[in-house]
């Protein structure tokens, strides 16, 4: 066996020699900041005159069945259309809640990433694959999963000018009052991995705008940063409206008062674009904007309109437009490059989630430490000394969101909801349980009733007899993400982390290694296969560990030709070892183990690129890779019996689905994937949506049939005996 350098021993229960190193952990794409927050302007009047100080630019060269229908437009050449004020009431889509089949495991995390006031009364609150609705005084009062509907699989929520919020980021765009569903309409871009829908706002007279992001020409190399579209919706269908300059990323979108289109791009030091309904402008901004040395390098984190018709920005700094200029506003008090959430109540009073603080365990600093109040004339900042959480070592923000209504304001943070009671913060909800639940990414199903996830930054966590229970892994210290989870049939289990890797055997922990590991597994002969990386660009490495005697000996086999993540690692019956590594935009790589070093696969041919994402083995022994090149996918499904592979470029139906994120093949051998616009099932003949809008990452199936998954919409399970019944989404 040549190996790449000699054995080390590890003895069992102790700690690898090997040096911690330094990880910067990659956190889902799927996380989405709202800033229209607040009570919503009161009147809307497309193609009413622009403020004064706006010049215009140069001219620059599958859903629900009762959504309003809508074929997706190729991106014009372009003219921006003029948006006419609308003639009589909007067509409405409504339709009832639809329960799944599906059992929400996951409890209330208090991870809430959105919150907003109601236009009536009240609050909404997103995160987790949770909606929650609060009342006047902040006090959660109800909730809905994606057990509910599968449209609770969203991402986020924006603020309904007649009640309620919109859900965004499935293939609908739908608006819920608490009871049903008013209004489902299909989103104008079908959520793949190279576009989505990024943020929604409603007008006052009911049209809908929208903002997505396509990363289509950037994957293909031919731009350095995705597409931003702007659309608007007038009740029958969406329209282009043709933003100027779309090689810019947007992130946050609101509208004015008057009706104005607002759109602020993700990088902080771009200008922010304006809309009046027939054309496009470009607000000036004052010299200490423009030279705000906070701006490189930021993001754009909130983008609100208030009721006076003045825009506030948080993009590095703190920037309000004023009807004439962007002005910088400037803080002795507080770090506002910190602000992670932004919201104006309706006297005008600006609030701000924000400051900065780098936590031992931090990879980078930790902002939304704070609540800050600005009157337009003084700050007032609120700490702990106030009342509210402190910030602990973590990769999200301490105060996730902060929301107001005329009376009342609130925060949503880490630990829970709070309501500010005069010059206090005092909790305003139920603590939250089992907070590193709320990024389930790795999954590993026992039965029905047990599984182990790893979360992103929360650690371990095991279920239970209906509890979950937060396991630490070898005294290694919080923030802890958790890549892969493996057990063997003995019951002891491995774990590959940013710190390294690790094995529970007879309830104690050793430490086989120090250095990240993204996926792990065991072999027939129950030796531990890890997939390493050790930092950024440098080279991807497989080691084994087999147990001799009291001590764990690695092994080093020489690295893959490409550096990439790895992504999966698979023992089949037959002894053979698979890696799939590699990302959307590095390129994907599937190899095989022969022994002595990895030997990279090409199902499709040497001259093709591998554009499989994911890997399943069936009960049988056979090897599935699925994935898909560019935008709409061109999809791939191999199959491996052992001996030659079968590859077939058309799977019927799944292009229609999206890009898929989770696969797993159930014990009788139906074939389950989790794409962009819900849960797919593959019949032996063809692909169905069977959950629509459903937002889960990872599938496994119980020995029994059940169906666990774990994602943004929390982790659930599906008794076996509803696998092929009749689909909740299809009405």
């Amino acid at each position: 066996m040549a190996l790449e350098v000699p054995p080390s021993r590890v003895p069992e229960g102790g700690r690898s020699p090997k040096t911690a190193l330094t990880v910067v952990l990659v956190a889902m794409a799927s996380i989405v900041g709202f800033a229209l927050l607040g009570k919503a302007p009161a009147t809307s009047a497309p193609g009413s005159s622009p403020p004064a100080a706006l010049a215009a630019p140069s001219p620059s060269p599958a859903p629900s069945p009762e959504a309003a229908a809508v074929t997706p437009s190729a991106p014009p050449p372009c003219a921006p259309p003029r948006i006419v004020a609308l003639n009589g009431p909007l067509a409405r889509h409504p339709r009832p809640l639809a329960a799944t089949g599906f059992e929400t495991l996951t409890p209330w995390t208090g991870a809430d990433g959105a919150l907003v006031a109601d236009a009536q009364v009240g609050f909404w609150a997103f995160g987790s694959g949770r909606l929650t609705r609060l009342d006047a005084s902040g006090t959660m009062t109800a909730s809905w999963t994606f057990a509910d509907d599968p449209i609770f699989g969203a991402s986020g929520i924006v603020p309904a000018q007649g009640g309620g919020v919109w859900l965004i980021g499935g293939p609908d765009i739908s608006w819920f009052d608490g009871e049903r569903f008013r209004d489902v309409i299909a989103a104008p871009i079908p959520p793949s991995g190279m576009a989505s829908v990024v943020e929604v706002a409603e007008a006052s007279d009911g049209v809908l705008w929208a903002v997505a992001n396509d990363w289509t020409a950037a994957n293909e190399g031919t731009s350095s940063s995705p597409d931003g579209r702007v659309f608007h919706w007038d009740g029958q269908s969406w329209s282009d409206v043709c933003r100027p300059e779309t090689g810019n990323e947007i992130s946050h979108l609101a509208v004015d008062a008057a009706g104005g289109v607002w759109v602020a791009p993700g990088n902080a030091t771009s200008d922010v674009s304006y809309f009046d309904g027939s054309t496009w402008s470009v607000a000036p901004s004052d010299p200490a904007w423009l030279k705000d040395p906070a701006r490189p390098n930021a993001w754009t984190s909130g983008l609100v309109a208030a009721d006076d018709g003045s825009l506030w920005m948080a993009a590095g700094g703190l920037a309000h437009f004023d009807g004439k200029a962007w002005t910088a506003v400037r803080s002795k008090a507080v770090d506002l490059s910190g602000t992670a959430a932004l919201a104006v109540a309706p006297d005008g009073t600006v609030w701000a989630a924000t400051g900065s603080l780098k936590l031992p365990g931090d990879v980078d600093s930790h902002t939304g430490i704070v609540l800050a109040r600005f009157s337009g004339r003084s700050w007032t900042v609120y700490g702990t000394a106030q009342g509210l959480p402190a910030p602990e070592p973590s990769n999200w923000a301490t105060i996730t969101a902060v929301a107001t209504s005329r009376d009342v304001v609130v925060a949503a943070t880490r630990d829970g909801f709070y309501r500010l009671s005069g010059d206090r913060w005092v909790r305003s909800g139920p603590t939250p349980e089992a907070v590193g639940l709320a990024w389930p990414e790795a999954l590993l199903t026992v039965s029905s009733d047990e599984a182990w996830v790893g979360s992103w930054d929360g650690g371990l966590w095991h279920f239970s007899n209906g509890t979950w229970t937060g396991v630490p892994i070898a005294g290694w210290k919080p923030p802890l993400g958790v890549f892969g989870v493996a057990r063997a049939p003995d019951g002891t289990l491995a774990v590959a982390t940013n710190r390294g890797a690790a094995v529970l055997s007879k309830g104690r922990w050793t430490v086989l290694e120090e250095r990240e590991a993204h996926a792990i597994t065991f072999a027939r002969d129950g030796a531990i296969w890890v997939a390493e990386r050790a930092t950024e660009g440098t080279e991807t490495t497989v080691a084994s560990f087999r147990l001799d005697g009291r001590a764990w000996v690695r092994m080093a086999y020489p690295a893959l030709a490409t550096p990439r993540w790895p992504t999966g690692l698979v023992a089949a019956p037959d002894g053979e070892l698979w890696l799939l590594s590699g990302g959307w935009f590095e390129g994907q790589s599937l190899d095989r183990f022969d022994g002595t070093r990895w030997v990279h696969e090409s199902p499709l041919g040497e001259s093709q690129p591998s554009p499989f994402l994911r890997l399943a083995v069936a009960p049988n022994g056979d090897l599935w890779a699925v994935g898909a090149d560019g935008d709409p996918p061109d999809w791939a499904v191999a199959h491996y019996d052992g001996a030659t592979w079968a590859v077939d470029r058309a799977f019927d139906g799944l292009a229609e689905q999206g890009y898929v994120r989770g696969f797993a093949i159930a014990p009788g051998g139906s074939i389950w994937a989790s794409t962009d616009r819900g849960l797919a099932r593959f019949d032996g003949q063809r692909w169905s949506l069977r959950f629509a809008g459903s937002g889960f990452n990872a599938l496994s199936f119980a020995p029994d049939g059940t169906l666990w998954a774990v994602g943004p919409s929390g982790a659930g399970r599906l008794p076996a005996g509803q696998l092929a019944g009749p689909d909740p989404s299809a009405r």
